[in-house]
């Protein structure tokens, strides 16, 4: 799948959740609900991955699902947030990605200033 396809899928889960607040009595989200929900499934990710590391007792029995759940949870939120305030990922992703990797490359080959 591509992006493309990915940001669909996402919007239309979007979409239904939308109908859900509006039928709640509340808001649609925006960029700051999608931020703030990042930020909560990130921590939640993090927690899962101390379980795996051995740093937390576990909790679950079904951890690598749950960090799967956890993943998805945060590109879904990443999704919206982009879409949310125009950026084209199809456009950004790659840029971005070939600014690391010259980045990552010049550091190894000047590994006396590490």
């Amino acid at each position: 799948m591509t992006i493309k396809e990915f940001l669909k899928k996402a919007k239309e889960v979007k979409e239904l959740y939308a109908e859900l607040s509006i039928k709640s009595g509340q808001d649609k989200w925006t960029y700051r609900e999608f931020t703030e929900a990042l930020v909560s499934d990130a921590g939640d990710l993090m927690k899962l991955v101390m379980v795996k590391s051995g740093f937390r007792p576990r909790k679950t029995n079904n951890l690598d699902e749950d960090i799967k759940h956890e993943v998805v949870d945060c590109l879904w939120a990443l999704l919206m947030i982009s879409s949310e305030l125009g950026i084209d990922l199809d456009k950004e992703y790659p840029k971005k990605i070939s600014k690391l990797k010259l980045r990552v490359k010049s550091l190894l080959g000047n590994r006396a200033s590490l």
